[in-house]
């Protein structure tokens, strides 16, 4: 499709388009409208049409529908969603609240107006309006998120871990449960769990230990695989042999489980492995 002409594209367009959406569109008139005038031809009969635009305007004729052509210019609204979205180049690197938010978040939040119906408790303070805890100001509930997404999920941060995450609350605000919550939160992180990798501890079963090979062929590995689809031979199974002084592999294959194993007089112990 990259090869295809802009007329090709075009039509494709409008062939996917009424595919996606045929169990709305079979049955019921309805209009296509285009900024690409050329496509009219799709509901021509007497149009020359040759190769996939042929298949295409064939594949299309069991629906009822015209082509109307609308310039480019009065079709913005289309057009726009086919665009990547306009972005600043210039990105804020430094965010902040501004006291009245603050202001205005506590003046709502229950936590904050418990404060105030008594007497401060030792550490905080009232300047301007606002609630602090020693030099921090407190974080109303409605901000949590607003500042995890700043200080933890946006792109300027790079979605630290816990402690950082909780070092970057610690400095900045104070909230009742912070600890418990931001761990919470970083836990949650979709893009955290997708990325990084876990730190948890997994569980080992009890592995089955082998004196280590001293010979070529003095520890032979057997495993079988089946049933397949039959040979031509009527092979159903397959054997696999492996040495585990040289590590190779040797396969067969065989018609039923029954395996004959021809073992050669040894100079040495010989030692098998299976299941």
């Amino acid at each position: 499709e990259r090869n295809y002409g802009v007329s090709e594209v075009e039509a494709l367009a409008i062939v996917w388009g009424i595919k996606k959406f045929a169990h709305y569109l079979t049955s019921t008139p309805f209009t296509v409208i285009t900024d690409h005038q050329a496509l009219q031809f799709l509901r021509h009969k007497n149009s020359d049409l040759r190769g996939r635009l042929a298949r295409w305007a064939l594949s299309l004729q069991q629906h009822d529908f015209k082509i109307v052509y609308r310039p480019g210019s009065k079709n913005a609204g289309p057009d726009a969603l086919s665009r990547f979205p306009a972005v600043s180049d210039s990105m804020p690197l430094v965010w902040s609240i501004a006291p009245s938010d603050l202001r205005s978040a506590q003046a709502t939040n229950p936590y904050c107006l418990d404060l105030r119906s008594a007497a401060l408790p030792l550490g905080f303070s009232d300047a301007s309006g606002v609630l602090f805890f020693h030099s921090r100001p407190v974080l109303p509930r409605l901000l949590w998120n607003e500042m995890f997404e700043l200080l933890h999920s946006n792109v300027t941060t790079g979605h630290l871990g816990i402690g950082r995450t909780l070092q970057q609350f610690s400095r900045l605000f104070y909230f009742p449960g912070q600890n418990e919550w931001v761990k919470k939160k970083v836990k949650e992180c979709q893009v955290c769990q997708r990325v990084k990798r876990s730190n948890a501890t997994l569980g080992y079963i009890n592995l089955i230990h082998t004196n280590p090979p001293v010979h070529p062929f003095d520890t032979i590995a057997i495993d079988s695989f089946g049933p397949l689809p039959p040979s031509r031979l009527g092979n159903k199974y397959t054997d696999q042999k492996s040495t585990t002084y040289l590590r190779s592999s040797t396969y067969w294959t065989f018609s039923s489980t029954f395996i004959r194993l021809k073992i050669l007089k040894r100079q040495f112990e010989l030692q098998f492995l299976s299941e």
